[in-house]
């Protein structure tokens, strides 16, 4: 789900940019230290059923560029 505050086009959020821009590589590298993040604060900051839904969110981001690049 692209969240509008990321979006820098209709069409295009800060995801699709970092896949644009790295390598798949770094993409994971990135991916994983976002995953982290929020797995690192679930029940201090938000309600922990939104922070692992934002985890979910960028897995499937992450699995869907996986899938790309076969």
């Amino acid at each position: 789900m692209k969240q509008e505050r990321y979006k820098i086009r209709e069409d295009k959020d800060l995801i699709d940019e970092w896949e644009e821009r790295y390598s798949i590589e770094d993409f994971r590298k990135i991916m994983w230290a976002v995953m982290e993040r929020y797995g690192r604060r679930v029940g201090l900051k938000d309600d922990p059923v939104q922070e692992v839904a934002k985890i979910a969110d960028y897995a499937g981001r992450w699995l869907n560029v996986e899938r790309k690049n076969k």
